[in-house]
């Protein structure tokens, strides 16, 4: 039964007068109840306040509410109340303004201009704020404690952002909510105190709150927005209640919180979001909730030091990247019910063993597994249909793979660079073998094809040395460039199909390849190079197979004229004789065939065949368009050609291919060349020398005497014609070859005496020679009476008078000595050369000597994969396995360590090779948030473009030699690219320097640089790490 008195208090909450009317017309015992009341329970004015004859107390409840003259000063009260209570929310300068005693405030808010206008240093909140305003206390860098009031009950957004020195907080029970960006960059906050009531967090609450090392939040708690805990490095424990009533942990929340140890999902949460727990790397185990079914993108990305994961068996895919770079992770079982494993699921997780994938799984993208250095144990489900691109790419020790019988394609890259695998049978539904999917797959021996494979892609097995034989069904019609370009073991191909198209350089330097079996008159789609490199005694050509006019003549000898042709819409080269030969002569041209059929090798011209017609022998070869005598003294190259500078790094890298190039003439073959000369060494357009016209030749059993070759290039025993000579003359010719390329001009041109060969032969024997300026200038830089002759010396010849070192100077003299036997045989010129070639690229004698003794075998390359240089400080540092993919991320460039990589490690951090201090400062730097290795400056100001003043990293930039280590920050609204100076103090120190703000900053650990720059506030935040690009 409900009385007077109880209708009184149900009456709080009606909404309009009509509900009192209504109510007081129930019965009788209800009337006369609004003259009960003495304050209004909801809002009235002039005209409904009669209503309530009896109000002491005026309540306003909202800013548009009638106040009948009492907060207005200019105006009298148009009625009189005992007190007046505020029930909207009114500023604090509001309550200071209104000092009449019968006002009482009961939503006060401070907002930044109370702060600012009536607060002090002491930062004291009145008693009778009941919320604070947003960005209220914002950028208060002075202060580093406050007391709340326990009766508020609202923060306002940003309200203590960037408050610096703020350490201590605790939150009173009536809040129920942190609003976003609420300690944004509270860079000394280390505890905040959570009340049991509190529900949700906004995004980026604790964002950049660098001291916060733990948090305990309660039950209560259903929200925690975006990118919460951003970057909290020194967080280490977050305690949720397990009944926490949370069912998302939002996107980005825990991302970067560098010294998180473990967590614990509340047993609701049932989804995670994008980049969750991204770049945790103290990350160790996590435990999962039994009801969470989806975890997002990036969920784990960066977690290196994860290593104990069980997955919940409510997931039914492994989302994108979610475990990429977790390089401690070494066993995964996939849960049942997954059915997809998404791209770069676990790409780099360079510790994983073996990894257990159900049959339910019908899809696995791309580069899921890629660089899984370690991973030997997988097994694909059979109803997986298609091998998806970098799938296995870099997995250096999968040695063994079932591919399903239901694959139908295998894409790009898929089993890139997988060295241990040695053997493989494609599917019988196999259709298409995209590109590189085998490309450098060393130790691969044997590939089965089967019958329904239609095509096989560019690169598809480049570099598969181990490869023996490959039989090419009779369904293949096309074979993509490169397909098997170096297959250096590679001695027959089986072709069953005539009508297959080859592509260029498809069988590419197989130097091995002896037997072919196809119809080549049947090929009507074979592509200019396709078997560059290679022997190939069975060809079988006609007459009215070439097709030439006289009108393209590319070269001419002192025997032959060359024009370029086609033999089956094929660019060839076709050398023909000037004059009509007799037999003895076409003789000649077939023992010239003979030797090239026999000689093919990386570095010699293809030998396509001989075709004899009316007693004149066409000689057919590879068509390259260019030579070493037209890239020396051309005035204009073609485009593709004048792209590159013709530097001394370049001249000592193509000389070296000469020189290789002869080497296998002299040590596989062992022949004598006798006509060495520029433009005898043709240069396609990857700048590859290979070697051509082997027209005096001879095998060099004997000591030969007949006279051959272009005589500036003659040596002199070749001149003379009654003296026996051998492999020596090539030398000799290499000499001057070496002279004419580095310094770009006609042999013997400051002697305009020597015309004839009958004037050379006695100079040589006189000791005249190409002049040497380098060693000429350092000789006489004394002599005053040749200061003249200097001065023209360095006006004739240059730049290349600085340039080139006096050590090439030396090899060419010993090269062209006048004495055979004084001259280095081929593999001394191979090796000195070398020892040239690193003596330009790397600066330090002693990295210089690491490296030829560290890779003997590989060292006469200008690369090693990046696990080959690792090996040798793994040995000697016995480094843990976190440090080893520390290195593996950071040292090389595409997986490969080349020579000016190893030059710019060396000189950014010293002999760190050989040194283990400087070799742990090199680790150190790697291992900090803000070394982004190699970044362009686009790069960088994409990561930087929205970040906020003081964000940096750190970059490798090669745009300027001695300045390889940059920093990227924002400063004052805009990006600022600042150089860190390097050089070698007497200790094999690297010294970094760099102006911060006008000031010099010295020191001989990188890191510590930086942290000196960061405590001046040169710098001062870290930026994150999430990748802007596809890695493809």
């Amino acid at each position: 039964m409900i009385d007077g008195f109880h209708l009184i208090v149900i009456s709080q909450y009606f909404k309009s007068m009509n509900d009192f009317y209504n109510v007081e017309m129930v019965c009788k015992k209800f009337n006369g109840t609004l003259q009960k009341f003495h304050c209004n329970p909801i809002p009235v004015d002039k005209t409904t306040i009669k209503h309530f004859p009896n109000i002491e107390t005026l309540n306003i409840w909202l800013e548009k509410d009638d106040v009948f003259g009492v907060l207005n000063k200019e105006q009298t009260p148009t009625k009189k109340f005992f007190r007046v209570v505020i029930w909207f929310q009114v500023s604090y300068k509001t309550t200071q303004e209104i000092q009449d005693t019968e006002v009482v405030f009961k939503n006060v808010c401070y907002t930044m201009d109370d702060r600012i206008k009536f607060g002090d240093e002491s930062f004291i909140i009145p008693p009778t704020i009941r919320s604070l305003g947003e960005k209220c206390f914002s950028e208060c860098n002075k202060m580093n404690l406050i007391d709340i009031p326990l009766r508020l009950s609202g923060i306002g957004a940003n309200c203590f952002a960037q408050c610096s020195s703020l350490k201590y907080i605790t939150i009173p029970p009536l809040v129920y909510s942190l609003p976003s960006h609420c300690f944004l960059y509270c860079t000394s906050l280390s505890s905040v105190v959570l009340p049991d009531t509190i529900k949700s967090f906004g995004e980026f609450c604790f964002g950049y709150c660098f001291s916060l090392s733990e948090i305990k939040i309660p039950k209560s708690i259903t929200n925690i927005g975006k990118i919460c805990f951003y970057n909290c490095s020194t967080l280490s424990k977050i305690e949720i209640d397990k009944e926490a009533q949370i069912k998302v942990i939002d996107q980005e929340t825990f991302w970067k919180c560098t010294s998180l140890l473990s967590f614990c999902i509340p047993q609701n949460v049932n989804s995670i979001g994008f980049g969750c727990f991204s770049e945790c790397s103290m990350l160790t185990s996590i435990l999962f909730s039994t009801n969470l079914s989806f975890i997002d993108n990036n969920c784990f990305y960066g977690c290196r030091a994860l290593h104990n994961v069980t997955l919940p068996n409510a997931l039914t895919k492994i989302s994108e990247e979610m475990f990429g770079y977790c390089s401690q992770l070494s066993i995964i079982e996939i849960p049942q019910r997954v059915v997809e494993l998404c791209s770069s699921c676990f790409e780099n997780c360079s510790s994983l063993v073996s990894v257990k994938i159900p049959d339910c799984v019908t899809s696995i993208g791309h580069r899921s597994f890629a660089c899984c250095t370690t991973l030997n144990d997988v097994r694909l489900p059979n109803n997986v249909k298609i091998i998806e691109s970098g799938i296995f790419m870099n997995c250096f020790s999968l040695s063994k793979i079932e591919i399903p019988s239901c694959v139908s394609k295998i894409n790009n890259y898929s089993f890139y660079n997988c060295n241990s695998l040695t053997s493989i049978v494609l599917p019988v539904g196999l259709i298409c073998l995209n590109k590189s999917c085998f490309g450098n797959c060393y130790n691969l021996v044997k590939i089965e094809m089967d019958e329904k494979l239609e095509s096989i892609g560019t690169s598809c097995f480049e570099n598969c040395n181990s490869l023996k034989s490959v039989i090419i069904p009779k369904t293949v019609t096309f074979i993509g460039k490169t397909c098997f370009k170096n297959c250096i073991g590679l001695s027959s191909v089986d072709i069953n199909n005539a009508s297959v198209e080859l592509c260029q350089n498809c069988f590419q330097d197989c130097c091995s390849l002896c037997l072919i079996n196809f119809n080549f008159n049947e090929l009507n789609k074979l592509k200019a190079t396709c078997f560059g490199g290679v022997s190939l005694p069975s060809l079988k050509m006609n007459a009215d197979d070439l097709v030439f006019e006289k009108s393209e003549k590319i070269g001419e000898g002192s025997c032959g004229i060359v024009y370029k042709g086609s033999l089956h819409g094929v660019p060839v080269a076709i050398k023909i004789p000037k004059n009509p030969l007799d037999d003895n002569q076409v003789d000649a041209y077939i023992h010239e065939m003979q030797l090239m059929n026999d000689s093919h090798g990386p570095n010699v011209v293809l030998f396509i065949g001989l075709v004899i017609c009316n007693n004149i022998p066409m000689f057919v070869t590879e068509y390259i368009k260019m030579d070493l005598y037209k890239l020396v003294h051309s005035p204009s190259l073609p485009s593709e050609y004048a792209k590159r500078v013709l530097n001394t790094e370049l001249k000592i890298e193509l000389f070296s291919q000469c020189c290789k190039a002869i080497q296998w003439l002299h040590n596989q073959m062992n022949l004598i060349h006798r006509n060495v000369k520029p433009t005898n060494f043709l240069l396609d357009e990857n700048f590859k020398v290979k070697v051509c016209d082997f027209g005096f030749a001879e095998i060099a059993n004997e000591k030969e005497k007949t006279f051959g070759g272009s005589p500036m290039y003659c040596s002199p025993e070749v001149l003379n014609k009654a003296t026996i000579f051998g492999k020596e003359i090539d030398i000799y010719s290499l000499g001057i070859t070496m002279w004419e390329l580095f310094y770009m001009k006609f042999p013997f041109f400051e002697h305009p005496e020597i015309v004839t060969t009958y004037q050379l032969l006695p100079a040589l024997l006189s000791g005249v020679r190409p002049i040497l300026p380098v060693t000429l200038i350092k000789e006489n830089e004394n002599n005053m009476s040749m200061k003249n002759h200097l001065e023209d010396i360095k006006k004739t010849f240059g730049k290349l008078v600085e340039d080139i070192p006096i050590e090439f100077e030396i090899l060419m003299a010993k090269c062209w000595d006048v004495e055979p036997k004084n001259r280095p045989d081929i593999n001394n010129l191979v090796d000195s050369v070398y020892d040239l070639k690193l003596s330009i690229i790397l600066k330090d004698t002693s990295a210089m000597g690491w490296w030829k003794k560290t890779f003997e075998k590989s060292g006469r390359d200008k690369e090693v994969l990046v696990d080959e240089f690792l090996q040798p400080l793994i040995k000697s540092f016995k480094m843990k396995m976190d440090v080893v993919n520390c290195l593996k991320e950071n040292i090389g460039v595409s997986y490969e360590v080349n020579l000016k990589r190893f030059q710019y490690l060396s000189g950014t951090f010293g002999k760190f090779y050989s040194d283990k201090r400087l070799f742990k400062k090199m680790i150190k730097v790697f291992q900090k948030d803000w070394w982004f290795g190699v970044c362009s400056k686009d790069e960088a100001i994409a990561k930087l473009d929205d970040k906020v003043d003081g964000t940096f990293l750190v970059r490798e930039s090669y745009s300027v030699e001695n300045s390889p280590i940059t920093i990227s920050k924002r400063s004052d609204g805009q990006l600022k690219h600042v150089r860190i100076n390097t050089k070698l103090n007497k200790d094999g120190d690297v010294i970094y320097s760099v102006n911060a703000g006008g000031k010099e900053i010295t020191h001989d650990s990188l890191t510590e640089m930086i942290d000196a720059l960061i405590a001046l506030s040169f710098i001062k935040i870290v930026c994150d790490r999430q990748e802007i690009v596809s890695k493809y």
